[in-house]
């Protein structure tokens, strides 16, 4: 586990970092992901993802798209647009019914060139059991397990950063259709984590849903929240490939190692 007494110096001098990591399970009322318990409303993901990344491209934000094999092979026009945004195309598989290889197969072949990035596990999302080991030697590849923590960790056999979730930066603990709060509670949870993040130096990664905080009226929220990380001036929003790889170059733990 990474030594928290070890303060991780961020590129360019940023005191703290961020993601956007955008999770696309499914698209279309017929979709499986549609009859999953917990993705409510997913058929609104194609319009949902439309808006983010319109958003997004407002904002100047470069954010990691994660793609099931049932979203990408329904919308890969969407996966491509995301791409030619400067996205980061990863792979999901939660609730997949594929193993790992024939995922990156899917997803590679639509996005037309190599997946550093996979999704194991989200807090409220179904997840498969995912027993196959991933990563490379590239630098850039960095897996989400559902482990916790405040920056990342390295793995090894294969070589993948490990990304920290928080239960509470998803979209879904606030703004979930079986018990939605007010998108203002969202608001301010995650503007008090963002000042945290930025006094520790430590990394911040949220988690949206294109059929939740893809629609009106939670669009405005996200926008909001974005507009306060980027007014701070002092935090590094990247893709997880690019967080990735400044760990995996920079952190203390791997320039002992």
């Amino acid at each position: 586990m990474t030594d928290r007494s070890l303060r991780f110096s961020w590129p360019a001098g940023h005191r703290a970092a961020l993601a956007v990591i955008i999770h696309v399970p499914g698209m279309g009322l017929d979709s499986e992901a549609s009859r999953t318990p917990g993705l409510t409303g997913v058929d609104y993901a194609a319009t949902g993802l439309s808006r983010l990344l319109d958003t997004l491209a407002d904002l100047d934000i470069a954010a990691t798209v994660a793609f099931t094999t049932e979203a990408a092979e329904s919308s890969p026009q969407l996966l491509k647009r995301a791409l030619d945004l400067g996205h980061e195309v990863a792979a999901s598989a939660c609730a997949a019914m594929v193993t790992v290889p024939e995922l990156l197969q899917t997803l590679s072949s639509v996005a037309g060139g190599p997946i550093h990035g996979l999704i194991e596990q989200l807090p409220g999302v179904p997840s498969s059991e995912i027993d196959e080991p991933f990563g490379d030697y590239s630098g850039n590849a960095w897996r989400i397990t559902g482990v916790g923590g405040d920056l990342p960790v390295s793995a090894t056999d294969p070589e993948a950063t490990i990304i920290p979730i928080s239960p509470y930066l998803i979209d879904m603990t606030w703004l979930s259709p079986s018990s939605p709060l007010p998108p203002s509670s969202l608001l301010e949870t995650w503007s008090l984590s963002l000042a945290a993040h930025r006094t520790e130096g430590s990394f911040m990664p949220i988690v949206l849903h294109p059929h939740i905080a893809g629609r009106p009226e939670f669009a405005g929220t996200i926008s909001r929240f974005l507009d306060e990380v980027i007014a701070a001036g002092d935090v590094w929003v990247a893709r997880l490939d690019h967080i990735a790889r400044a760990w995996y170059e920079l952190s203390p733990s791997n320039k002992e190692s």
